[in-house]
């Protein structure tokens, strides 16, 4: 989405690289005449472009500039319509629209098969960072196994509870934000100065509707499914202690904060020579020789060396 932007002409002037293919070759000096990746305003230039387009056509295209504005995030653009028809007209209206000022939209994919007759025949496109099979009408999750060298009953549970909550979101809430990096522990403030850590409970699959909206279910069965109509059994209970799990133990939290403990060992220098010796007498004995020692160091060469027995008590 960024290289259909183009920069101004003075603007460019700020934009320029150096770049040479290996170290031996003469440096190359480049002008980069669209918005790039890594820089700061690129996010805010793309959105605002897009924007500026909604408003631009507002007058003589008012639905498509309302799809725009209320359906795009970021570069994927998630409509809907009850009808084939008229899915059929807002694609046609925006390809043709958004190509004119520079935008080629990409990958359609709809739950309809009809709708995607003259575009083309792909089965999954990720939006949202999740994966949409569009002929099944249904979301996948595609995650990365990390190999145990132990299969544990508790790393199987953390392995399928990343699915759901990667981070570990549910955990967050009931920690100190002080334990937390700072854009975290912000927002984790702002949840507990409104409600108690004791106040958030994870609710198991089998009673969470949402699961059904991830997972998918047939016509039929939604059309009897209890649990979508009516919500969890637990919510007609008059108590949802027993029922609500509060323990979502992961065994690392990312955005913890990392602690680093520093450990001085300063090693004494008096040797305690009454630990290393099991007797008094023999410990007379080693005195004797140390003494002896430093006496005949200390003498002159000429000296005889002095009686063991002159050390003796």
């Amino acid at each position: 989405m960024y290289r259909c932007l183009m920069l101004n002409k003075p603007d460019r002037e700020l934009h320029r690289i150096l770049f040479r293919s290996s170290p031996t070759d003469e440096l190359n000096h480049y002008q980069l005449n669209t918005v790039t990746y890594g820089m700061s305003c690129a996010s805010f230039l793309a959105i605002k472009a897009l924007r500026q387009v909604a408003i631009d056509i507002k007058d003589q295209y008012p639905t498509v500039s309302n799809t725009i504005l209320s359906h795009f995030y970021v570069d994927d653009l998630l409509p809907g319509s009850s009808l084939v028809e008229e899915a059929n007209q807002t694609i046609k209206d925006l390809t043709r629209i958004l190509q004119s000022y520079g935008f080629n939209l990409g990958k359609f994919v709809s739950s309809n098969p009809q709708v995607l007759d003259n575009i083309h025949d792909d089965k999954t496109i990720k939006t949202l960072g999740l994966t949409w099979n569009s002929h099944l009408d249904t979301f996948q999750y595609t995650f990365h196994i990390t190999p145990h060298t132990r299969v544990t009953k508790r790393t199987i549970l953390s392995t399928a509870a990343k699915i759901f909550d990667p981070l570990g979101l549910v955990e967050w809430i009931a920690l100190p934000p002080n334990q937390l990096q700072t854009f975290v522990a912000n927002r984790i403030s702002k949840i507990q100065q409104s409600t108690e850590a004791s106040q958030w409970f994870h609710i198991s699959s089998e009673n969470n509707p949402a699961d059904i909206i991830s997972r998918g279910l047939d016509g039929q069965a939604l059309k009897s499914s209890n649990l979508w109509w009516n919500g969890p059994a637990l919510l007609h209970q008059t108590t949802i202690s027993l029922v609500l799990n509060r323990e979502t133990s992961f065994p690392e939290i990312p955005e913890l904060k990392k602690s680093s403990v520093t450990m001085i060992i300063q090693p004494s220098p008096f040797i305690s020579v009454n630990d290393k010796i099991s007797s008094f007498t023999r410990l007379q004995r080693v005195m004797s020789y140390c003494l002896r020692f430093i006496k005949n160091c200390s003498s002159k060469w000429k000296k005889e060396p002095t009686p063991f027995s002159g050390f003796q008590t």
